[in-house]
């Protein structure tokens, strides 16, 4: 097999471990086949991509550097980079990417999705409202555009009406989404309806609820209801959380 084929056996063979699940094998086939590819960047492009999906960010970043030397990065292997960026707080250079991103036509819903999300959380929220909008003709199921324009709304100080039906929405299509139901119970408290916000939160299983962030937004707005109950509730679910926690820790042991 002469070389130019082998590449494409080994690209071929790696992209196929990555879109199985495969990231350390997929990286494991890169470098056993490093010398044939270490000038390829479409090769340096999916070892980033492994990398990113690993959390291995500092590896993700100078691979997919490496492979814009060597060829355009695909949209996915962009927001990958743009994510990486925002996690090790470059900023400006993940906003430049999202919005560079947020120009290119017929990208599938998942990374639209990013998108929209990528814009927010860099602070560009006028654009990510915009985004989301523009994006609903093509994807009208989209929970997280509705949830993302329903929580720009909200920074941008738009009428509590308009954040409530989108927020509404997200909910119906994921009612199982804690997160939902505390965006769209915010948005009921805001606009006085605290008995339908009060049943929406009550129905929560706080004994499922993991993230220690949302219990404690759900005590604030138990608190905002004037309900103690539930404030004690939720407290006593963050302090169940907090002893499970002390005792799976194990303190590293020193020399190490």
């Amino acid at each position: 097999m002469n070389e130019p084929n082998k590449i494409e056996q080994y690209l071929l063979d790696v992209a196929q471990r990555y879109e199985q699940g495969d990231y350390h094998g997929a990286l494991s086939a890169l470098s056993r086949a490093e010398e044939i590819l270490k000038n390829d960047g479409r090769a340096w492009q999916l070892c980033g991509l492994a990398h990113f999906a690993l959390g291995d960010l500092a590896e993700g970043i100078a691979a997919f550097e490496q492979a814009t030397s060597l060829v355009p990065l695909c949209p996915e292997a962009q927001c990958r980079l743009a994510e990486c960026y925002l996690r090790v707080r470059k900023r400006e250079l993940a906003m430049v990417i999202f919005q560079h991103l947020a120009t290119l036509k017929t990208l599938p819903q998942e990374l639209v999705q990013d998108i929209a999300v990528g814009l927010s959380r860099v602070g560009e929220h006028q654009a990510s409202l915009d985004y989301s909008k523009a994006q609903w003709e093509r994807f009208p199921q989209s929970h997280v555009l509705l949830s993302t324009a329903a929580s720009m709304m909200r920074r941008l100080g738009a009428d509590v009406d308009a954040s409530l039906s989108l927020s509404h929405q997200a909910h119906q299509l994921q009612p199982k989404n804690v997160a939902y139901r505390i965006s769209l119970a915010y948005d009921l408290i805001t606009a006085g309806r605290l008995q339908e916000a009060l049943r929406l939160l009550t129905a929560v299983d706080l004994d499922e609820v993991q993230c220690i962030a949302s219990l404690q937004y759900l005590k604030t707005l138990f608190t905002k209801l004037d309900n103690e109950h539930w404030q004690q509730e939720c407290q006593a679910r963050l302090e169940q959380i907090g002893y499970e926690l002390s005792m799976t820790y194990r303190p590293p042991k020193k020399g190490r």
